[in-house]
């Protein structure tokens, strides 16, 4: 009787498959998160009544909008009339999008480059 070749094991492909389509959905949320806080920050910069884009608009000192990567968001900074700072937020993607997102591309990367280098070492 002749012993039947043994089946190689599925484990390491599919734990790279599930990786690298973990690190895919990552991406394609973190590219979501900020190209919604693009959309709506130029969607902000068309509506007239927001003061803080007026005083950027007429180039007022200490008006300025920032972005921000991490969290994705955007802001705009001005001094009011009583000479108060002031920040209002015109864009914002949802951090629970954004951190899923990160969290997914870093644990998916981290697995596919520890599932290819482990078998290396250990020779």
């Amino acid at each position: 009787m002749t012993d039947a070749p043994a089946r190689p094991s599925l484990a390491r492909p599919l734990t790279l498959v599930l990786a690298s389509g973990a690190a895919l959905v990552g991406i394609v949320l973190l590219l979501v998160s900020w190209v919604s806080v693009g959309t709506s920050s130029l969607e902000s910069s068309e509506r007239a009544d927001i003061p803080c884009l007026a005083a950027v608009d007429a180039d007022e000192p200490g008006a300025r909008t920032r972005n921000e990567l991490v969290p994705p968001r955007t802001l705009c900074e001005w001094t009011t009339a009583a000479g108060e700072p002031e920040t209002v937020v015109l864009g914002e993607a949802p951090p629970a999008v954004f951190w899923l997102g990160g969290a997914l591309f870093v644990g998916g990367v981290l697995t596919c480059v520890g599932m290819l280098v482990a078998p290396r070492l250990r020779r």
